[in-house]
């Protein structure tokens, strides 16, 4: 019956969202072993961003969510893929909730001195400072149904890499989440070459 079918709609749900508390608490819990390989970071960033497009679309209360533009430099970086992968995911995904209206969801990749730059841009109210200084501590959240440990998450698995990510309010609005990895092993490919 119909009333069954929702019964169990909302059970899938609930259960779905047990399992990524109970993930989440496990790799917060742990120290990340990496399996490090030599990976294309701008393939890499379209991957994720479209799991995060099919992660975001599953949920029925986000109808009409924002697209994502990934503009990203082609560069060969030795990382653990599922690990940085992970990362993006859950940034793009915690954008496009938080995204104004269809505004665009934007992921660049860059080559920069030391290593390559991630960016997730996002065109939301933005973070308030009382709370941006806390956003990566475990179990902190403003979400009504949020565990507290994804961006905790995404710390730990970036800085096991070496690397640095922090957020910052985005001139004319939204937040700007950046992700530092260090050079490890990198060859880059002109852009206009790809």
């Amino acid at each position: 019956s119909e009333e069954r079918k929702e019964e169990l709609r909302i059970l899938d749900e609930e259960a779905s969202l047990c399992q990524r508390i109970a993930e989440e608490l496990l790799m917060y819990a742990r120290t990340p072993a990496l399996s490090p390989i030599p990976i294309d970071m701008a393939e890499l960033l379209r991957d994720a961003s479209e799991r995060a497009e099919g992660i975001h679309s599953r949920r029925p209360s986000t109808p009409g969510a924002p697209p994502v533009i990934v503009d990203a430099d082609s560069a060969e970086m030795t990382v653990d893929p599922l690990r940085i992968r992970q990362v993006v995911v859950n940034l793009v995904a915690n954008a496009r909730e938080a995204a104004a209206d269809a505004s665009p969801v934007i992921v660049q990749g860059r080559l920069i001195e030391n290593g390559y730059r991630i960016e997730v841009l996002d065109r939301g109210a933005g973070i308030p400072l009382d709370v941006l200084e806390h956003i990566f501590e475990p179990f902190f959240t403003t979400k009504r149904n949020g565990t507290g440990l994804g961006l905790a998450v995404c710390y730990g698995l970036t800085t096991a890499h070496g690397g640095r990510i922090h957020a910052e309010p985005r001139q004319g609005g939204g937040m700007r989440f950046v992700v530092d990895l260090p050079r490890l092993a990198v060859t880059s490919t002109p852009k206009d070459a790809a």
